[in-house]
């Protein structure tokens, strides 16, 4: 895609999560961006009426933000959905992704119904167990299930009366469950989405879930970035929390995609290697590799030592996976390029018999002649590396 023209003032939609409406959901973010954005904060089609429609589904909130775009005049715009927002998002992609010019998902609700791991397929049926109980086991289930094993749940709402919208919330979001399972998400059309896409993921959050769910779409999107809110759980979200830092990395975002294709192709290479590689597609990742690239890896485990021309960079990756039990799935956090290298961080988490690590890990690339001759990894957390790979 060309290099766009496109507004200067950053025309945005945001959507909320299926409980608090957007206007409170996106107040401390909208006062930290100012008048820097002309920017919609969009309630769900869930919630249109007291109950959800009787034909809800996610087409249901896609036919809402096109609604809201047009009216506003938003002919090409940034998107920016959490939770049941961001679901909606990713729906809006898959049927209108000619709309938008990037997106930023923090935690969404759901992102397909294809590739589940057995954590997360597990879950997902916890999650309709709930349907049938009281509101406010419901409720209990709901926030219970989307927290990191350990994670205190937020404190109980001040003494008084709810506010008046939280009747409707157990009904929406049971909507919203019947709503995902009857989905379907267009994996090749997401490969085809050529927009940046951030992802923020709470560090207390449901890593069965929404860290999962992370690593599925860093294997769709070609420009994938996530980035990891250590302290932040589903529940007190970034954009509530840490306005400020999430401004600044949407401004980033904004940014880049008002410079479409001038990306530097190093950095274009690379995000297209961690694509290919996440959708497991080993023979389109090994050919940005030249024939006699050579990997370095350090440690005292299984994968350290000098990996040298393609079969052994595939032998390399393939024991990684293998070792992982299919979990290792590196996801870009940031990308610092020149003419003949390109240094990337991602983040690296994986499961092996019930038990998670996660550190983040650099790799320098040579570049020569638009493909990887030589690449240094340096695992930031050297002990976890060498105990994982053992």
């Amino acid at each position: 895609m060309s290099a766009l023209s496109v507004n200067p003032v950053p025309q945005v939609v945001l959507l909320p999560g299926g409980v608090m409406p957007a206007e409170p959901a996106y107040r401390a973010l909208l006062s930290e961006l100012g008048d820097e954005v002309d920017a919609i904060t969009k309630d769900l089609e869930v919630y249109a009426g007291d109950s959800p429609p009787v034909d809800f589904s996610l087409d249901t909130e896609v036919e809402g933000i096109r609604r809201a775009a047009d009216d506003a005049g938003f002919e090409r715009f940034h998107l920016v959905g959490y939770s049941g927002g961001g679901a909606s998002s990713l729906a809006f992609v898959n049927r209108y992704p000619e709309r938008l010019l990037s997106l930023a998902l923090f935690e969404p609700a759901w992102a397909g119904n294809e590739g589940l791991g057995p954590e997360e397929t597990a879950l997902r049926e916890r999650y309709r167990a709930l349907q049938g109980l009281s509101p406010d086991e419901f409720m209990r289930g709901f926030i219970g299930y989307q927290l990191r094993p350990g994670v205190e749940p937020p404190p109980p709402p001040p003494p008084g009366p709810p506010p008046p919208w939280m009747a409707t919330r157990p009904a929406g979001l049971a909507a919203f469950m019947h709503a995902f399972d009857a989905a379907a998400l267009d994996l090749e059309r997401l490969r085809k989405f050529d927009r940046p896409v951030y992802f923020g993921l709470g560090g207390r959050s449901n890593p069965d879930y929404y860290e999962q769910m992370a690593r599925r779409l860093a294997g769709a999107f070609p420009d994938f970035t996530l980035e990891i809110y250590a302290e932040r759980h589903h529940f007190d979200p970034p954009h509530r929390m840490e306005p400020a830092r999430v401004a600044d990395a949407l401004r980033t975002l904004w940014s880049r995609a008002a410079h479409g294709s001038t990306a530097h192709p190093n950095e274009s290479l690379v995000r297209g290697l961690y694509a290919a590689f996440n959708r497991r597609d080993l023979d389109a990742a090994i050919a940005l590799f030249t024939e006699d690239a050579v990997f370095h890896c350090p440690g005292r485990n299984r994968i350290a030592g000098d990996h040298r021309g393609r079969g052994e960079v595939l032998a390399f990756w393939q024991a990684q996976i293998d070792l992982s039990q299919g979990t290792f799935r590196p996801v870009v956090t940031d990308v610092l390029v020149s003419d003949r290298q390109v240094a990337v961080i991602v983040d690296v988490g994986m499961a092996r018999a019930d038990r998670r690590f996660a550190w983040l890990r650099a790799i320098v690339y040579r570049v020569r002649g638009g493909r990887f001759a030589e690449a240094w990894v340096y695992e930031g957390d050297q002990a976890a590396a060498d105990e994982f790979f053992a």
